[in-house]
């Protein structure tokens, strides 16, 4: 009688306009990604998002409607790309190229979706696999190899649509991160809405002696207990604390630039701490320099040539970036842009790190790169970490068929993340740390095996692009502090500017506009391991993995194992009420 009247209540499912909407039920879950992600930020709609599709995926049958409203949410889901190509759009002939790009982005991600929830179904159909297994191996996959296909195609790699990035957005849970990585959150997301689906075919199935329901009843038990542990995990790794034993940092404006740099305003500038009671710190002690100037990307207004190969003499440049005479190590420097920042640390007794456009002396004719040169206390120049991302439309022309016009100035591409070493602290010690350049903390950790001491972000973020691109471009920031477990000084133009620590949590900020010295005091050091820094995207891989293995033999299941169908056949509905 239980499972004649549960039969009866869905008999509606059966109905025309009803049967059509739950047939197109996908199409929420586009819409459901699309809130989740700025311009719109509705992160907490990441842990519901996958829940329509997850529905249709564990339904025994699909009509053409089901298929063509994922490839229909797959679309919807890329609308964000929208919102971020519109911070360029005077770099497009026309909207139509706008909206080209975005069917485009759209068709690939589509055809990635269409295939993953065929993949799901068959191991859903083929398999005793519960939901709460199938839909984050599947989706986990599918924002992977999005990512790597879109790197290829124009180095996009759509950094902003990852389920994981809306969840990062979650102190406690971006705690993971160190585990799994991003990659790692999506896969969180994606587990709850499996269970949410297990959870409603337990209810439904008949309990009978077949492998499958004691599988789905496991699966109901064991995701929460998953959860739960990486709650757990997360009060953990946030209730240790970080020594700030580290060198002392100052964040300066693109007003105060080599050589005009004022010594007295930099050991007496303030200090913005986040504290409990929003008070302030009181202004540094005595005239005490800092270990560390750090300046935004591209505030330099002088070209720096620099020659990699020691063999090569540097070529000629002019002052106030036309081309001045850079030299050898044996013959003195005229004025020109390295020149000053090596005499401006030598006068200041501190280390340099100075957002600027960088010539190769070995291939002068070509373009430059975006760079970010680091000169120690002592005047001697260290070395300079290149841009490896550079946004496209703005610094670079992607091999896409759509109209453009060329930006004003292309740039290169970096090819490694070196790392650079200081001293400061008390007492003195020598650091080492890496460097991101602006659109590189949204792909990936800098160096993550060398295990630098702290990390140095410096970004410029164009005003028109709005707060909430602001405040993603933070979370990116804070999510790559998590993944590696060490600090990230950030400095970047209009932007979020301050000091991150290994748990991801703004312990020091500057304003959003500043015009004077801004001392964020030292360095919170962290020397937590972090298995994502030293293993890289490994649960992609395994996840990529288990489908292949569980594609290629999977046997047949019995018509016992599979779910409740969500909209049962009518003569099937009479048939089990009799």
């Amino acid at each position: 009688m239980q499972q004649t009247s549960r039969i009866n209540a869905f008999h509606w499912h059966s109905r025309g306009p009803v049967r059509a909407a739950i047939d197109g039920s996908p199409v929420l879950s586009g819409l459901l990604l699309a809130l989740a992600f700025p311009p719109f930020d509705y992160a907490w709609l990441a842990w519901w998002a996958l829940l329509p599709l997850a529905l249709a995926m564990a339904r025994p049958s699909c009509s053409q409607t089901t298929w063509g409203a994922v490839y229909v949410a797959a679309l919807l889901a890329h609308l964000p790309f929208l919102y971020w190509l519109t911070t360029c759009t005077e770099r497009l002939v026309s909207s139509a190229a706008l909206w080209s790009l975005w069917l485009g982005s759209g068709a690939l991600g589509g055809g990635l979706v269409t295939l993953t929830f065929a993949v799901g179904r068959r191991l859903l159909a083929k398999r005793r696999w519960p939901v709460c297994l199938v839909l984050p191996v599947v989706w986990t996959t599918w924002e992977f190899a999005r990512h790597h296909i879109g790197m290829l195609i124009d180095t996009v790699g759509f950094p902003w649509l990852k389920l994981g990035n809306a969840v990062s957005a979650q102190l406690i849970w971006l705690q993971s991160a160190d585990l799994t990585g991003e990659l790692g959150l999506t896969f969180l997301a994606a587990l709850f809405s499996g269970w949410c689906v297990d959870v409603v075919n337990r209810w439904r199935q008949r309990p009978d002696s077949s492998g499958g329901y004691r599988v789905l009843g496991g699966a109901v038990v064991a995701a929460p207990l998953a959860l739960g542990f990486l709650l757990l995990y997360g009060c953990w790794r946030l209730a240790q604390p970080a020594a700030a034993n580290g060198p002392s940092v100052c964040l300066m404006s693109e007003v105060e630039l080599p050589p005009l740099v004022d010594r007295e305003r930099i050991a007496t500038s303030h200090t913005n701490y986040l504290l409990e009671d929003d008070s302030e710190l009181p202004a540094n002690d005595g005239m005490r320099m800092p270990d560390l100037l750090v300046w935004p990307e591209a505030a330099y207004h002088h070209t720096v040539v620099t020659a990699d190969s020691p063999n090569v003499s540097v070529a000629a440049s002019s002052r106030g970036g036309a081309a001045v005479r850079l030299v050898s190590r044996s013959t003195n420097p005229e004025v020109d842009g390295l020149a000053l920042l090596q005499e401006t640390a030598r006068d200041l007794t501190t280390a340099i790190v100075m957002g600027c456009h960088r010539h190769d002396a070995a291939t002068p004719a070509a373009p430059p790169y975006r760079s970010l040169a680091v000169v120690d206390s002592e005047g001697k120049y260290v070395g300079a970490a290149d841009k490896r991302y550079l946004v496209p439309w703005v610094e670079f022309v992607p091999a896409t068929w759509v109209p453009v016009t060329s930006p004003e100035q292309v740039f290169r591409r970096g090819r490694k993340a070196p790392l650079f070493s200081i001293r400061g602290g008390s007492p003195q010690r020598a650091f080492r740390f890496g460097c991101a350049v602006c659109y590189d903390a949204c792909f990936e950790i800098p160096s993550p095996g060398a295990r630098p001491d702290f990390y140095v972000h410096c970004g410029t973020e164009p005003v028109q692009v709005g707060p909430m691109m602001h405040a993603a471009m933070l979370r990116m920031a804070r999510l790559r502090a998590v993944e590696a477990r060490r600090a990230v000084v950030r400095n970047a133009t209009h932007g979020a500017s301050g000091m991150i620590d290994g748990c991801g949590q703004l312990v020091a900020t500057a304003p959003s506009e500043f015009d004077r010295p801004v001392a964020l005091g030292s360095v919170p050091l962290d020397d937590r391991v972090s298995l994502y820094a030293c293993g890289g995207d490994w649960l992609p891989w395994l996840c990529m993995a288990v489908l292949v293995g569980g594609c290629l033999r999977a046997p047949r299941a019995c018509p016992a194992d599979l779910p409740v169908e969500l909209v049962p056949e009518p003569a099937r509905l009479a048939n089990d009420a009799a």
